[in-house]
């Protein structure tokens, strides 16, 4: 699974294409949280427009929803235009709701960007 990441304007960028399965997306999370230019307090979008099949279980989705990286100032906007990737992000949406974050799950990328607060 190819997987951008990159920190700009204090938040977190992940576009992610391609098949995603959990250790991959467990692997970003560590991968982002030891780098130097990493802060618990970043927003943080990620982009699934170009995101395919999914293999994820519940298990694997609760594992990453409790890893907490972000504070309660953080924002998290998924970006997700089929049906499939709007399911995935609303489970974990569901799974977050007791976290720190504010998470929303959207369909349009200007959305996102309006709403994590970049405009």
């Amino acid at each position: 699974m190819p997987v951008n990441c990159r920190i700009d304007h204090n938040t977190v960028f992940t576009i992610i294409e391609g098949r995603m399965i959990n250790k991959e997306m467990i692997d970003i999370q560590v991968k982002l949280r030891k780098g130097p230019e990493f802060k618990p307090d970043y927003s943080h979008l990620i982009d699934r427009r170009q995101t395919g099949e999914r293999r994820n279980s519940a298990a694997g989705i609760r594992t990453i929803t409790s890893s907490g990286m972000f504070s309660d100032q953080s924002r998290r906007a998924f970006v997700v235009p089929s049906d499939a990737a709007y399911c995935f992000s609303r489970i974990f949406q569901v799974y977050r709701q007791h976290g720190p974050e504010w998470t929303e799950v959207l369909r349009y990328f200007d959305q996102a960007v309006q709403w994590i607060g970049l405009e």
